[in-house]
């Protein structure tokens, strides 16, 4: 979504899956929102060996991926999602992109050395306003000189106020006819 709706999410607490090698889902906290989206905020490797993960919300359910420790890969179709290897006692903290939700589920699979386990963190998001309405409302865009909340709260009521005029405009033109 475009960063001028950043005022619009709500954002979960993050949330961990992952350890030894396998196949790891994690639902999203929020099923009835419109639009959902995820972010990856970090990947941990707390052990001495390396590991990789395939963090993916486009894999069918029951999709199995086969992934290599030593982070080669040699698929000759693409894959849908994002690979990380870490390496011995590391961690990853990528720069934080949010994708959108298409299901209910994200899909990781991890492969990890003997004495490793590979931890995956991720972050939901979602609008705290319907899409339709946020749609409406940005027919008037108003640029904002900053983050500040009293800022949004007047930019809220200058877009209610001209939505409720536009309303009245409409009801006085039609009572004319």
């Amino acid at each position: 979504m475009c960063g001028r709706y950043e005022e619009f999410f709500l954002y979960s607490q993050p949330f961990t899956v992952g350890g030894a090698t396998g196949n790891y889902d994690m639902q999203s906290p929020v099923p009835t929102a419109e639009l959902v989206e995820w972010a990856v905020i970090a990947v941990n490797n707390g052990a001495s060996s390396s590991g990789s993960a395939l963090v993916s919300a486009d894999l069918p359910d029951g999709t199995t991926v086969t992934l290599k420790t030593d982070g080669s890969q040699d698929y000759t179709t693409p894959i849908p999602g994002i690979f990380y290897h870490a390496g011995s006692n590391a961690m990853i903290t990528p720069p934080i992109h949010f994708y959108s939700l298409r299901g209910q589920n994200i899909h990781i699979s991890i492969v990890a050395g003997s004495s490793s386990s590979i931890f995956v963190t991720i972050q939901f998001r979602w609008l705290s306003i319907p899409l339709s309405v946020l749609n409406a409302l940005s027919a008037d865009p108003i640029s904002l000189d900053g983050e500040h909340e009293n800022q949004i709260n007047k930019a809220r009521e200058q877009r209610v106020n001209a939505t409720i005029s536009r309303v009245e405009s409409m009801t006085h033109a039609a009572k004319r006819r």
